[in-house]
């Protein structure tokens, strides 16, 4: 979600590096988990994951 609220689903993944496989990894387990990104210069990159604990 952006600070709006929205979901966003158009923010691209790098696959290769260690934090996109993370990433796979735990969408495909239907895992949840939120990402940080970073936009600078009309371009975004997702800088960090963190798991969200279920109560």
């Amino acid at each position: 979600m952006d600070d709006k609220g929205q979901l966003r689903s158009d923010i691209k993944i790098e696959e290769e590096d260690d934090l996109g496989k993370e990433i796979k990894v735990k969408f495909e387990k239907d895992e949840d988990f939120m990402v940080s990104v970073i936009s600078a210069m009309d371009e975004e990159k997702v800088i960090a994951m963190k798991a969200i604990k279920q109560p």
